[in-house]
């Protein structure tokens, strides 16, 4: 028998249930037993002072839109400083606890908001030598290639939410009353996926597209002058050469001729 899809209102009150019961409830899928250290001062102020270019691509992971699942996630009531300690990017939102190696594609080499938005950058997985063997996790060269062809390019967050009420209550006044708003939640992780629940939160940029730009067009400009001037020496190869087969054809027809007249 197939498991019936919650709808908005059930999830939501699923959602407000748990939050009463075990005082927290964890949006993406459980993380089971993650153990998530607090930071030290000196790995915040590393955090701070990260370099957003370093990364390989550039996301939006979340902002205060409204979900399918009619829930909003509020930049007042992020905690973020648990992530930066671990800051690993998944595929998709895996059990944690029960995750495969090969499911953590890479990390995220800082984490901000700005102007409203949560913004990431993601750093896939080298293929590295360990111990004289070649190990690459394929499942984070396959969303490489998906995110540069543009086959995949959603993101998600998967957090634990311990306070939340509807728009227009107290703390959440001239908000919708439809949405329910997480006024208290920390990120434990994000992941790449096919599909969001929040269509703002979707990768806005890849280190190649800001790289020497003006040096890639000067490339291509040589690369066409190139190809021009290899197609016109391949023109007169081929002249040269139609010139000599059209010679010893005549040369064997006139052989030909005289022969036959004998």
């Amino acid at each position: 028998m197939s498991k019936k899809k919650m709808t908005k209102v059930e999830f939501i009150g699923e959602v407000i249930r748990q939050m009463k019961d075990i005082g927290y409830v964890d949006i993406g899928r459980s993380a089971g037993g993650l153990f998530v250290p607090q930071l030290t001062e000196d790995q915040k102020r590393a955090g701070a002072e990260s370099n957003d270019e370093k990364a390989d691509y550039h996301f939006v992971i979340s902002d205060e839109t409204p979900d399918d699942w009619g829930t909003a996630f509020l930049e007042r009531g992020a905690k973020l400083d648990p992530f930066k300690n671990n800051a690993f990017v998944t595929y998709s939102h895996p059990w944690l606890s029960f995750a495969k190696a090969d499911e953590f594609i890479g990390r995220s080499p800082y984490i901000k908001y700005k102007d409203g938005k949560l913004c990431a950058g993601f750093n896939y997985q080298k293929p590295q030598d360990v111990d004289g063997v070649m190990v690459s996790n394929m499942n984070a060269l396959q969303v490489k290639a998906q995110l540069d062809q543009g086959i995949v390019k959603c993101a998600s967050i998967h957090a634990r939410a311990t306070q939340g009420g509807f728009g227009g209550s107290d703390g959440l006044e001239g908000l919708d009353p439809d949405i329910f708003y997480f006024t208290d939640w920390t990120l434990l992780t994000w992941g790449i996926l096919p599909f969001g629940s929040n269509t703002n939160a979707v990768l806005i940029s890849r280190a190649m597209e800001t790289e020497n730009k003006e040096e890639v067009i000067e490339e291509e400009e040589e690369e066409k002058t190139n190809e021009v001037d290899d197609e016109k020496n391949d023109e007169d190869e081929m002249s040269k050469r139609s010139s000599s087969v059209i010679s010893r054809s005549y040369k064997h027809r006139t052989k030909l001729n005289s022969l036959s007249s004998f």
